[in-house]
């Protein structure tokens, strides 16, 4: 079974939170504004308890908002809309992440 997170906030906290029950085969989007953790996540996503690491994506429409290109975004894959689509329904859960 497994799970893919969508982080809403960029919020650094939130990534500890999330380091805490992620599974190996999760994957984790940013969205909107969270889009500003993906420099963040190149040192974090290691995610200890999750070996390997999950797969971490990025929306194209909030990277162009944001001025994410696939040379300053190392660490998460670039999708379109229909593509986000299929990635959730590739999941048996989806999460929503987002700062109180």
């Amino acid at each position: 079974m497994s799970t893919l997170h969508q982080i809403q906030d960029p919020s650094p906290a939130l990534l500890d939170e999330l380091a805490n029950v992620i599974g190996k085969d999760d994957a984790v989007i940013l969205l909107g504004r969270a889009v500003a953790l993906n420099s963040l996540l190149a040192g974090q996503i290691g995610f200890e308890s999750a070996q390997p690491s999950p797969a971490v994506y990025i929306r194209q429409s909030d990277a162009d908002a944001c001025g994410v290109t696939t040379e300053n975004c190392s660490t998460a894959l670039l999708i379109s809309d229909d593509q986000w689509v299929e990635l959730s329904l590739k999941h048996s859960k989806t999460i929503s992440w987002k700062q109180s």
